[in-house]
């Protein structure tokens, strides 16, 4: 019965390290390349965005249009055009609106007040409960 024991300890981790293996995923080092219908439905003229290109250099530009696999940017006053196929990422930053940020304030707000409220609540001592303030008042006579 000893033999048994030593070798289901044995078994876990083979079996451990097998499903481990089973279940893993696909990694890819590499980002894939935007293709030219993702770049024009994502960039927009008068959009911000950082772009990559294939030689490893990421800029900061505004786009002034999306064509023909052509990307259209401005950076100060230059003007440059970039094939689609030589951009490797493009990275559009959404701001906030306004709205947002005032239903995340009144939501933490809100939370905060509460919880605040019922920390500092008068009518409840710490360490009593409502049945043994109740018992000593109603005893019998």
């Amino acid at each position: 019965m000893s033999a048994k024991r030593m070798s289901l300890p044995r078994l876990r981790i083979p079996l451990i390290v097998l499903c481990s293996a089973l279940v893993g995923s696909a990694v890819s080092a590499q980002t894939p390349q935007p293709s030219e219908t993702d770049l024009q439905t994502t960039l927009r003229p008068g959009m911000t965005v950082w772009i990559t290109e294939s030689g490893g250099r990421e800029e900061k530009t505004r786009i002034v249009g999306v064509s023909g696999g052509i990307v259209t940017t401005t950076v100060g006053e230059n003007i440059r055009r970039v094939r689609a196929q030589d951009i490797r990422r493009a990275r559009v930053r959404r701001s906030d609106t306004i709205i947002d940020g005032a239903v995340i304030g009144a939501g933490a707000a809100l939370a905060s007040g509460l919880a605040v409220c019922r920390l500092t609540d008068p009518g409840r001592s710490v360490g009593t409960s409502d049945r043994s303030r109740g018992s000593a008042r109603s005893a019998p006579a």
